[in-house]
Order: structure tokens, then sequence, then C-alpha cells
């Protein structure tokens, strides 16, 4: 299984006075992990340790929105007292592939660093931390924070009055075919946005109560 490496970005490798290992992807194989650089390095996993850092940070999203994300990743291999550096922009989901190959290791841990003093970034940790431990036990993992829920529900009834003004106060005033064309364009956009957020709260729900289940066991 081969995971390709997106590293962040960084001014000093662009000058050529970074890290001259420059690893593009891991490719773990049954006995070992590759680092796939200029030269690939074999490390073997029964003597190999792994520390994954898991970076978070509050970013904007949208004009005037923030969210607390995960933004990056950087797991460090250690193997006969030479540690060996990866850097990884990934999301919240793209730990769990990678957590899933972490018992091959001969030892294994994980640690946060936070990119902002936020309060809201010591919540979004223990969220991750927790459905780190989620998926650790039983395999599955909450796809996102319960407060997020409730700006779902916010947007599906701003899309719903905005399908109702499209489809019943719109739509009857287009003069041509081409505006009718528009706005029934328009409308389909809306549709797969609510859509998408009914899927997310699906999701979580049926997550959430096989969770439940799972704990009581």
């Amino acid at each position: 299984m081969k995971f390709k490496i997106n590293p962040p970005f960084s001014l000093a490798k662009i000058f050529g006075s970074g890290d001259n290992q420059n690893i593009r992807a891991l490719d773990f194989q049954p006995a070992d992990v590759i680092l796939e650089g200029k030269l690939p390095i074999v490390l073997p996993y029964d003597q190999t340790s792994l520390e994954m850092v898991i970076h978070i940070d509050r970013v904007r999203q949208g004009k005037n929105g923030h969210v607390n994300k995960v933004i990056q990743l950087t797991l460090e291999f250690t193997y006969e007292g030479v540690t060996y550096s990866v850097e990884h922009r990934c999301g919240f989901e793209e730990i769990f592939p990678l957590l899933e190959l972490t018992s091959r290791f001969g030892g294994f841990s994980y640690t946060f660093q936070k990119h902002s003093s936020r309060n809201s970034l010591l919540d979004y940790q223990q969220f991750v931390r927790e459905q780190i431990q989620n998926h650790q036990r039983y395999g599955i993992h909450l796809p996102f924070p319960p407060r997020r829920i409730f700006s779902i529900c916010v947007g599906l009834v701003w899309i719903s009055i905005l399908l109702c003004c499209f489809i019943f106060l719109l739509l009857p005033t287009a003069k041509t075919p081409e505006n009718r064309f528009i706005i029934w364009l328009f409308t389909g956009l809306i549709v797969l946005l609510a859509l998408d957020g009914v899927r997310n709260l699906w999701r979580y729900s049926r997550t959430k109560n096989k969770l439940k289940q799972l704990q009581r066991r």
C-alpha cells in the first residue's frame, strides 16, 4: 500500500535549503516501510517506532466564518537512533488510513500541535483524540464534531428558503426559455447542496448509533 505525500508549502525547499530527503511517498510493504525520495529509505517495522504529530488550526472558511481543522501530519520514523521526519498536508479523514497501519511498528504514539491559542482548539483536539480512540477500538469514527450539526441544519433551512424562492417566486416570472433554464440550473445546484447536507447528517447519525451499540458490549 502506497501513500503519496503532499508536502506543505516551504520557501526553504523552493530555494534548495530544506530537507534534502524530499520524501514523495510512503510504500507500506509486508515487512517494512519504504520512504521514497531521492534515495529510498527502508525501515523494518519491528525495529522502527512511529510518532504522529497532528497539526490543528482555526482557519477561515467563507467570508466571515472560521472552522477548526486538521491541517497537517508530521510522521516521525525512528530507526537505529535516527529519526526521519515526513510532513504531509492533509485533513482529518486522512489520519485513519495511516492509523490502521500503525500496529505494524515496534512502537507508536501521537501528539498534537496547535497553531492557534483559541480555546475552541482544545475542544477540537479532544474530539480528534476521541475519534482516534474510537477507530482504534471499533474501527469507526465520527466524521465531524457534534457542534457542526447545528450549522448544517441552519444551512438546510436557508437552502429550503432559496429553493422555494426559485421555484415558486422566480420561475413563474421567467419570460424566456433561457431564464427558465438558468433558474432550473440554480435550483438543481441548491438541491445538490441540500442532499449533501442530509447525507452528512445521516452519516453522522448512523456512525453515532453504531458507536453506542459497540460501547455497550
